[in-house]
């Protein structure tokens, strides 16, 4: 969801202890350790998330869940191959 010059990462996982964005827009950093990664909060429903502000352009990235599985956002429907074969998630910022 994009409002206002920030996009709003939801992901819902009852089961995450961590649930981080790695992508274009941050280095594709992820780790606790890296100082541009992004984590999303819990709410008590589980719904992670975090408004995170970007400039207009193309962005690809994943979540990446307790620092090792990297999926595809289930809530973005979008998605732009890597170049290797990799599909990544891809969000337009206007």
């Amino acid at each position: 969801q994009i409002d206002g010059g920030k996009v709003l990462f939801r992901y819902y996982s009852p089961s995450a202890k961590t649930v981080t964005i790695a992508g274009d827009f941050n280095g594709w950093e992820y780790k606790q350790d890296q100082s541009r990664a992004i984590y999303l909060k819990p709410n008590d429903k589980y719904i992670w998330s975090a408004a995170v502000p970007l400039s207009p352009g193309r962005y690809r990235y994943k979540v990446v869940i307790d620092y090792q599985s990297w999926i595809l956002d289930s809530n973005n429907p979008l998605t732009e191959d890597d170049g290797t074969g990799n599909l990544n998630s891809l969000i337009i910022v206007k």
